[in-house]
């Protein structure tokens, strides 16, 4: 029998909580990946950790301005990626900071 938290989750259609596959540490992934050069499955597992909310989008590597992200910043994912996180709007923000 599944746990009550899966079975919760299931129900109220939020299948990134029910399978266990879904608390990886996407942003973690997303670093490997671009380390090896695989920029797709970066962005793949970035979409992921907006979608889970996983809070080092937000915090220790964020994508505003941790120079990591700088190979993905000219693709059109990423500024979709950075829209669904609530962040696009911050992105000129960011760029001032960097530059001082």
């Amino acid at each position: 029998m599944p746990s009550s938290l899966s079975s919760i989750a299931s129900v109220a259609g939020n299948e990134p909580l029910a399978g266990e596959k879904e608390r990886e540490p996407w942003v973690t992934l997303a670093i490997c990946q671009l380390g090896l050069g695989n920029r797709s499955a970066s962005l793949d597992a970035m979409e992921r950790a907006v979608r889970n909310h996983e809070i080092a989008v937000f915090t220790a590597y964020s994508p505003l301005l941790d120079r990591t992200w700088d190979p993905l910043r000219a693709d059109p994912r990423w500024a979709a990626i950075l829209r669904s996180a609530n962040l696009a709007d911050y992105m000129g923000n960011a760029r001032t900071v960097q530059q001082h």
